[in-house]
């Protein structure tokens, strides 16, 4: 898989950790090449994870990459190589169990960003500017020039009847994930009003919660593996209740 990469270094462009640091360590180019060394044994397990540790798995370098190369695979193993050789500090478990346990409850997190953008005023700069500040979304998106917009296209019969969909237009499940609806409830608000203005309508999807790339980043994958499972079953219940579409405006 490693051998696809050219080194043309068209990842590092939209890398957001690389773009950050500057560092070719930090960016998907680096970060392949130093799993490449631990298979060889020319680099050392202690080395190499903090760089796997700060990817954010966003996979940008996939979508842009001539060779196609799977990084997000790359990462992953050389993750778990790391882990069978180096086991983490106790503190580092305790942090990422009280990242998990915090970020994860959606109603817990969202009273501390609450709280946070209350204190806003009498915090320091450094605390203030950790969690942005709350913005309002359009109460509406005027909708498409009729001219311009394609006609809706009634939606395929699917297997064992017919579904009935709203006007014949689609109607998008809308996936809110665990963070976002507390940091920017603004996103999901426009998307709301730009898929009605077109004549869509948009579903919240009850039970979905968290996609399972937090416990994903953090290597515990039976529980992501969990939260995964869980999105499909509550897709499938969106699906069954009238939804054509589904979407998540959350990264991650």
């Amino acid at each position: 898989m490693a051998s696809r990469c050219v080194h043309c270094g068209f990842c590092n462009a939209v890398c957001p950790t690389y773009g950050l640091t500057g560092d070719e360590r930090e960016g998907p180019r680096g970060r392949i090449w130093q799993v490449r060394l631990l298979a060889r044994g020319q680099a050392t397990p202690e080395a190499v994870r903090p760089r796997l540790d700060h990817c954010l798995g966003c996979r940008a370098c996939e979508s842009i990459c001539p060779s196609a190369v799977p990084f997000h695979r790359i990462a992953g193993l050389g993750r778990q190589a790391v882990a069978e050789v180096v086991a983490r500090p106790w503190h580092a478990h305790l942090t990422r169990a009280v990242l998990v346990s915090v970020l994860l409850n959606r109603w817990f997190f969202g009273g501390l960003v609450a709280a946070h953008r209350l204190l806003r005023p009498w915090l320091p700069r450094s605390l203030a500017r950790l969690i942005p500040p709350l913005r309002s979304a359009p109460a509406s998106v005027a909708a498409p020039d009729p001219i311009s917009r394609p006609a809706a296209k009634a939606s395929p019969e699917p297997a064992g009847g017919t579904r009935d969909w709203p006007g014949d237009l689609p109607c998008v499940a809308l996936l809110s994930g665990c963070v976002q609806p507390a940091l920017l409830p603004s996103i999901d608000a426009c998307l709301t009003a730009l898929v009605t203005g077109a004549g869509g309508s948009v579903m919240g999807v009850p039970g979905a919660g968290c996609c399972g790339a937090l416990p994903e980043h953090l290597d515990e994958r039976t529980r992501a593996r969990r939260l995964i499972e869980g999105q499909i079953v509550a897709l499938e219940a969106a699906f069954a209740a009238g939804a054509s579409h589904f979407t998540l405006t959350a990264s991650g």
